[in-house]
């Protein structure tokens, strides 16, 4: 068993609601958990939730600023060790589309996307706890873990520093093929999607396709 948790800020709740549709149909008993960053208008992600048993709705706020350190990194491994009892948990982009059911997680304690991208990973609950244990979220504010988003502001990398703080911990990682088809920092087009078809379970960038 498994749980899935998206996240958003304000310019990308359209998109997470996508995503979240999306895991409702390929995963409806899969608890889904979404957490905010930010103030933002939370009435649409409310009302899909009355609709798909979504587990619960997470706010907060904006911890995504690069000068917080590992502040957001902090809120999700907590998310995840307090909201749910699944053994494996999936974090997801809101800028990503669904296109089939995931195949069972293996055994292992971190799954990551081929290279460096990102967009999603899935943790264990082990790794989870192994990783808040050990305190190693406070060695990892000094590297400058950041990129622009589409609105111009800067955010926090947190995949690379729960990569960083994978390898000082020792857990294992496994780059795993459903990640596949995530890359970055270019969008998928209308067409690449048509190609793609079913060969991975989510694409990642996906925007709005019109």
């Amino acid at each position: 068993m498994f749980s899935f948790v998206v996240t958003t800020h304000q310019g990308d709740v359209h998109l997470a609601l996508r995503t979240l549709e999306g895991l409702a149909h390929f995963h409806p008993t899969a608890p889904r958990i979404v957490i905010t960053d930010g103030r933002i208008d939370t009435s649409s992600l409310k009302k899909l939730g009355e609709y798909t048993d979504m587990d619960m709705l997470v706010e907060g706020g904006e911890l995504t600023a690069p000068s917080l350190g590992t502040a957001w990194l902090e809120r999700l491994l907590k998310t995840m060790q307090y909201r749910t009892l699944s053994p494996f948990v999936f974090k997801i982009d809101p800028d990503t589309l669904l296109t089939r059911a995931f195949q069972d997680p293996p055994d292992t304690d971190f799954l990551s996307v081929p290279g460096d991208g990102g967009g999603a990973y899935g943790l264990s609950r082990r790794a989870v706890n192994m990783i808040l244990e050990s305190e190693v979220l406070s060695k990892l504010t000094s590297r400058n873990y950041r990129y622009q988003r589409r609105d111009g502001r800067y955010a926090v990398l947190e995949d690379i520093q729960l990569r960083d703080a994978v390898r000082i911990v020792g857990l294992r990682r496994l780059e795993w093929k459903e990640f596949g088809g995530l890359r970055w920092p270019t969008p998928y087009t209308a067409q690449e999607i048509s190609e793609v078809g079913q060969r991975w379970p989510i694409l990642h960038p996906v925007l709005d396709l019109g």
